[in-house]
């Protein structure tokens, strides 16, 4: 990847988005933001532009991930993956999601995911199967 892809994290739990902002550096991306309410990560995304967004779906002051993948592929057209223990595909779909990720996950298996569902939204041949988790559009 020539250019670092930014990132948008909405995660509300500070020991898991460092976890993830860490993965994501050491591979090469670039952490444009962590939000952890809904309401922050649309602000985010409206002032950031991001290329991806990772979501929690329950977030802070009971702000709901769901509806901010929702409200940035509405406004910005923003793909977003769903990262959550409280959720599942039908959920993300709905959402408008490109992919969704159960916790606990394997950083290989998160990776693998972005890096097809950018491939997949930029218009490039995905390279490599189908990683599970992947929403066709």
């Amino acid at each position: 990847m020539n250019e670092k892809a930014c990132v948008l994290l909405a995660e509300d739990e500070v020991l898991i988005a460092m976890e993830i902002q860490d993965t994501l550096e050491e591979h090469d991306y670039k952490v444009c933001g962590i939000a952890v309410t809904s309401w922050d990560a649309v602000k985010l995304a409206d002032r950031e532009r991001p290329m991806l967004a990772l979501v929690d779906v329950n977030l802070a002051n009971g702000s709901n991930g769901l509806d901010a993948v929702r409200e940035m592929k509405t406004r910005f057209e923003t793909p977003s993956i769903i990262v959550s223990g409280h959720a599942n595909e039908d959920d993300a779909r709905s959402a408008g999601a490109v992919g969704w990720m159960a916790k606990p996950f394997h950083a290989v298996d998160l990776l693998s995911l972005m890096a097809y569902a950018l491939d997949h939204v930029s218009g490039r041949k995905p390279q490599g199967p189908r990683p599970p988790g992947f929403i066709a559009a």
